[in-house]
């Protein structure tokens, strides 16, 4: 059970939303479970303890931001789903609490210049922010950048890229942190560092069907710059998704 408020005073806007949490109790796992899980975790087996009920009120997506000449730069815990369609998202989802971080949106779509303009409408942002709930890396920080263009009424791309920086062993500081945004290799650990991860999708509205008839899709890899550099180890998530049904237009 929860609440969900949006509350606007000329450039300045505010989201609150919060959640009243119930859980029963439950009995401890067995060992076989816990096994499992230490060993797919690389952590040690935890003890046979049952659970206990939780209640609790718990705060979610809450920010506040200002609108600037198109664009917006909010500050809070939110959560971002930059999936293409139903279902989720491979490369950020908000199937998670959301987190701390600072984001900078466009409010809508804009045009670039002269021969630019055939990528028809561009949309851009950013975010960076910190994981909570890491106990075994230490809360790292993690920041995205997601540029969407429109050549066609019918066809959208979008290229999205999050890198995951710092925790307990690795620091970030001005070095590490423009290393891992530019992709150079540091010297010292012959990498670059943190964890990146790289999508593509798109949206398309297939010609010929009045727009009855979507097909969209996501393809996400780990450490390529661009997913089709290694399809083999890249992740699919293709869909369809039927607007109308024929002879059912409502």
């Amino acid at each position: 059970s929860g609440f969900s408020t949006d509350i606007t005073s000329g450039r300045i806007f505010l989201h609150l939303s919060g959640e009243f949490q119930h859980a029963p109790a439950a009995p401890a796992l067995s060992d076989a479970v816990r096994a499992v899980i230490a060993e797919r975790d690389e952590v040690p087996i935890s003890p046979a303890e049952p659970f206990d009920a939780i209640n609790r009120v718990a705060v979610m997506d809450s920010y506040v931001g200002f609108n600037l000449c198109g664009w917006q730069l909010s500050f809070g815990k939110q959560s971002l789903s930059w999936g293409p369609g139903p279902g989720g998202s491979l490369i950020l989802s908000d199937n998670i609490d959301p987190f701390y971080m600072v984001r900078l949106t466009q409010a809508g779509p804009m045009e670039l210049p002269s021969f630019l303009g055939l990528l028809g409408p561009v949309h851009f942002e950013s975010f960076m922010g910190r994981e909570k709930g890491h106990p075994v890396s230490g809360r790292p920080f993690i920041y995205g950048q997601k540029i969407s263009v429109k050549p066609f009424r019918s066809l959208e791309f979008a290229y999205a890229r999050t890198t995951t920086i710092a925790g307990i062993v690795d620091p970030l500081n001005t070095r590490t942190f423009f290393e891992s945004y530019l992709g150079r290799v540091d010297t010292k650990e012959n990498s670059i560092p943190g964890d990146s991860h790289t999508s593509v999708d798109w949206t398309w509205h297939l010609p010929h069907f009045r727009d009855r008839l979507v097909f969209y899709g996501e393809l996400e890899s780990d450490d390529d710059p661009i997913p089709l550099q290694g399809m083999t180890r890249a992740v699919v998530r293709p869909g369809i998704y039927v607007v109308r049904l024929p002879f059912l237009n409502n």
